[in-house]
């Protein structure tokens, strides 16, 4: 009956450390991480070795709900997985233990609150994008060619001049040149 911690997070710049020492103050003996990858992915190696190495009556323990699931329903679907594999869990920060009967509860009540709290982040977002584009900020990457190069692009491909010393000299690729090429055409 080993105790395995499981640390994750969604941002490359971030790091799991905090995690894996409150992990090992739980008592953990071995610790998998997914570090730079979403909680929304399903492919991540770090649970995935987690979850071939989980024998019946080990225990898999994280510091924080989110970190093992993103929504309501894949947080229940993988601690399904783990009961029915005879596997425990338990969350430090939410003090879960799904041995008794409240911390079942408070799981679902957690996970449901976790859900919302997603959600609001999400709607957040899509707001402050909705105002920056209203204010007329430019979201997202800055076009790779200016209106006056597409144009000199097309005075240069009417020349005959091979598109791939265009796209060079533009310092794009050639698909790049093409699209933008393309998308004028269209306008």
């Amino acid at each position: 009956m080993a105790l395995y911690g499981y640390a994750r997070c969604s941002l490359s710049s971030q790091s799991v450390a905090s995690q894996v020492v409150q992990l090992k103050q739980a008592g953990c003996q071995r610790i998998f991480t997914d570090e730079g990858v979403s909680g929304a992915k399903s492919d991540r190696p770090g649970y995935r070795e987690l979850l071939s190495v989980l024998k019946s009556g080990d225990t898999v323990i994280v510091y924080k709900l989110d970190r093992l699931a993103r929504s309501t329903r894949d947080l229940l679907e993988k601690i399904d997985h783990l009961t029915q594999i005879g596997v425990r869990f338990q969350s430090i920060t939410e003090h879960i233990d799904l041995d008794t009967a409240a911390g079942e509860l408070l799981l679902h009540l957690l996970g449901s609150f976790a859900a919302f709290e997603r959600s609001l982040l999400i709607e957040r977002t899509k707001a402050g994008l909705h105002s920056a584009r209203l204010a007329g900020k430019q979201i997202g990457r800055p076009p790779a060619l200016s209106q006056q190069e597409i144009a000199q692009v097309k005075r240069r491909i009417g020349t005959g001049e091979p598109v791939s010393r265009i796209a060079q000299s533009m310092g794009v690729g050639r698909s790049t040149l093409y699209r933008y090429v393309q998308t004028a055409e269209c306008d």
